[in-house]
């Protein structure tokens, strides 16, 4: 395993696991990741990652979707947000500059879905971040 797939596979089941605690939920039955174009990491790097860290989680038995998504960039002008490329150096809606990429992060823990009667949690920007008394991360970390 790389060391940027582990902590950042590590971040999201963290945080997968406090929103599992927050609702109640006694297991996760779907994650789904979007690792950012320009990442060097592989699906198969994140899944086999996301294997040996879920084990003995809420998301270990979790089905796994992985894909990537290139930058976005955002229009000041026209409130637009839209995939940047290197032929795009404007809005593609107004033409207007001022644009700038959105999302940085690598790897974004994008949805992940519960057992029937639980909701379906969509990423909402919140960091990964463990609270004092919340669920233990196995003890290796």
């Amino acid at each position: 395993m790389l060391t940027r797939e582990v902590g950042l596979v590590t971040d999201a089941l963290l945080q997968a696991a406090i929103v599992a605690q927050e609702v109640g939920a006694h297991r996760i039955d779907q994650l789904t990741f979007v690792i950012a174009e320009r990442s060097p990491m592989t699906s198969e790097s994140v899944a086999n990652t996301f294997s040996v860290l879920a084990q003995d989680t809420l998301a270990e038995n979790a089905e796994l979707c992985i894909h990537r998504r290139g930058d976005r960039g955002y229009c000041w002008s026209c409130d637009l947000t839209y995939p940047v490329s290197a032929d795009i150096q404007t809005c593609p809606e107004c033409g207007g500059a001022g644009t700038i990429e959105v999302d940085h992060r690598e790897l974004v823990l994008e949805t992940m879905d519960f057992p029937i009667g639980f909701p379906r949690w969509r990423d909402c920007g919140r960091p990964a971040t463990l609270p004092q008394d919340s669920w233990g991360f196995r003890s290796f970390i």
